[in-house]
């Protein structure tokens, strides 16, 4: 069986620049590529993984008939969401109410906060930690909101949308592809997600056991093992500044943190 997402918006490159256009409402919920690309694809998939003996999340690009692989990256939260779907199973989780909303199930466990619409990475200050970041869609500029979430919802996207990759990596539930939780919900109301199930539900109404509460604990705080020991994500800069700034002890690793984030975000008076 095949499961079509809308899309409402798509991107294209038009004199050196990514603009974004709406997508007729005809066009929305047809299928974007034939079957026989879908069966290239899944074979470049399978063929992926047994090289690098583990599932992985794949960008893919299409030009002129023609496919590309873009990216590949290990999936790293297989066992989480296996743990997850046993407890969802075994639980007494229980919601007082119908849910208001459904989507696509994009990253599993159960999350209560309030509501904050986003409707641009602009907005992403508005996001306190515990909130619920409900957004048309999200990008990467949305990332430092995303890990303040308790659960994530948007209007478009799928499985293997940015908000369902990023958000199964930091353990947080999500639901995607709800079309109009951007219109229905209102900044400041109470709402638990359940991004097993693909549900929302209005207020906090929701019975949570011992273990899935551990289990919500282990998803977030999880780690993946590395050969090495990393001492900061450059993709966090702000996290070299707090490393420099209160090691006591720095090893030669840290100091040269410091460094770059010295050289990325040089002071004022260099600039005189």
């Amino acid at each position: 069986s095949k499961e079509i997402s809308d899309q409402s918006i798509r991107l294209s490159r038009i004199n050196g620049k990514t603009k974004e256009f709406e997508v007729p409402k005809k066009l929305r919920d047809r299928q974007k590529i034939n079957d026989k690309q879908i069966v290239a694809l899944a074979k470049y998939a399978d063929k992926i993984q047994k090289h690098y003996y583990f599932p992985q999340d794949m960008e893919w690009a299409l030009e002129k008939d023609k496919l590309f692989i873009v990216q590949t990256r290990p999936v790293t939260t297989i066992a989480q969401t296996a743990k997850s779907e046993k407890t969802e199973k075994n639980s007494n989780v229980k919601f007082a109410e119908a849910p208001i909303l459904a989507g696509a199930a994009a990253s599993p466990g159960i999350g209560t906060g309030t509501v904050r619409i986003l409707k641009s990475p602009k907005e992403i200050d508005k996001i306190k930690k515990g909130d619920v970041l409900v957004a048309p869609m999200t990008s990467p500029d949305y990332v430092p909101a995303m890990k303040k979430s308790a659960a994530i919802i948007t209007d478009e996207g799928g499985q293997t949308s940015h908000a369902a990759i990023v958000s199964r990596e930091l353990g947080i539930p999500c639901v995607v592809g709800t079309k109009e939780a951007t219109k229905l919900l209102k900044d400041g109301q109470i709402v638990t997600v359940n991004g097993q199930s693909g549900q929302v539900f209005m207020g906090a109404g929701v019975k949570k056991t011992e273990e899935e509460k551990a289990l919500t604990t282990k998803l977030k705080h999880s780690k993946t093992k590395t050969a090495t020991k990393v001492y900061v994500n450059l993709g966090q800069p702000d996290r070299a500044a707090e490393i420099y700034r209160y090691s006591s002890q720095r090893s030669d690793q840290k100091k040269r943190a410091g460094r770059i984030y010295y050289q990325a975000f040089p002071r004022p008076a260099d600039f005189l």
